[in-house]
């Protein structure tokens, strides 16, 4: 927790909270704090609020969520409605986009990673100035990359309380190396046809460096405060490591789901959900709303390959299935 209360963020001056246009029916807020070092990354962080968060005038617990690889809000949105219409406030914090760069990318992944949490806390750091945030009452969500940084920030903040992480796994550098996502996957590809790395290389390169891992920091999350979901048939996240990252966790909860990385999550969408706003409202100590019927907020269209190459619309859970 001091390695990520470093000086390289000073959390306690937030010099700015301003409004971004609103996109999709989200609040975006523009979240600035002062830097000792002036040469480091934008100090900007983006915050996406749900549709009703931070607007009833009461006290009531937060969700925070981190997105997918590549900053993605995929399905994110669909959490967040859901996790709004149980009681909760839920915003999304938005990471940095990375460019790739073969001859500097390694050397900073730590750095990257690290940074990642601390745009958390800054976020949070925000939040709990909020009359509407309940700050004995907070938890994490993250989805894939989302779900093994979410662990890091539920390490490194004792504000936090139980967390709920999907498809998550580690060592990171494993997850690095092995994923067929792109552009993990292409970066990959140039480093060892290109610039002299191999595979194994890389691998332990990456390992003597990141620190930021939520297998190494996994001894400071509370298990009994974790639920996780795992796929059985996953190449994104390989499913050794989901299982690895279980095992490093001592074992908590988790509901091991039959699929890959994007069929499990279309095949048990209606499961992942109901179950998580479960483990959050138990673990919260918060009764379940009654019933809505006001229609959800879609998310926007998020395009994905198709096996002919030509990109399919996707929107929402019943698209989900990849």
């Amino acid at each position: 927790k001091r390695f990520f209360a470093a000086s390289t963020w000073e959390f306690n001056s937030l010099s700015e909270a301003a409004c971004i246009p609103r996109t999709y029916s989200y609040a975006w807020h523009r979240l600035r704090a002062a830097r000792n070092n002036p040469a480091r990354v934008s100090s900007f962080t983006a915050l996406a609020l749900a549709p009703g968060a931070l607007k009833t005038g009461t006290p009531r617990p937060l969700i925070l969520m981190f997105p997918l690889l590549g900053n993605s809000t995929f399905l994110m949105c669909d959490f967040a409605t859901a996790f709004v219409r149980q009681g909760f406030n839920a915003a999304i914090v938005m990471r940095k986009d990375l460019e790739f760069d073969p001859d500097r990318s390694l050397e900073l992944a730590e750095e990257e990673l690290r940074i990642v949490v601390m745009r958390g806390k800054q976020a949070l750091d925000w939040l709990v100035t909020q009359p509407d945030v309940d700050t004995s009452r907070m938890g994490m969500f993250g989805m894939s990359a989302g779900g093994m940084l979410g662990i890091d920030m539920l390490a490194a903040e004792p504000r936090l309380g139980p967390g709920v992480f999907i498809w998550a796994g580690g060592p990171m550098a494993d997850v690095i190396v092995e994923t067929v996502e792109d552009p993990m996957a292409e970066n990959m590809a140039d480093l060892i046809t290109n610039h002299g790395w191999t595979r194994d290389g890389v691998r332990e390169h990456l390992r003597a460096k990141i620190r930021t891992d939520p297998i190494v920091l996994a001894p400071l999350v509370d298990r009994d405060n974790i639920l996780l979901f795992t796929a059985s048939d996953d190449d994104s996240v390989p499913t050794r490591l989901q299982e690895g990252l279980w095992e490093a966790l001592g074992q908590p909860e988790r509901h091991e789901l039959m699929g890959g990385h994007y069929t499990a999550f279309g095949a048990f969408c209606p499961f992942i959900i109901v179950k998580t706003k479960q483990f959050f409202r138990s673990r919260l100590k918060c009764a379940a709303p009654p019933a809505s019927r006001t229609p959800a907020v879609r998310q926007p269209p998020v395009e994905q390959p198709t096996s002919s190459g030509q990109p399919a619309t996707l929107t929402g859970c019943a698209r989900g299935s990849g």
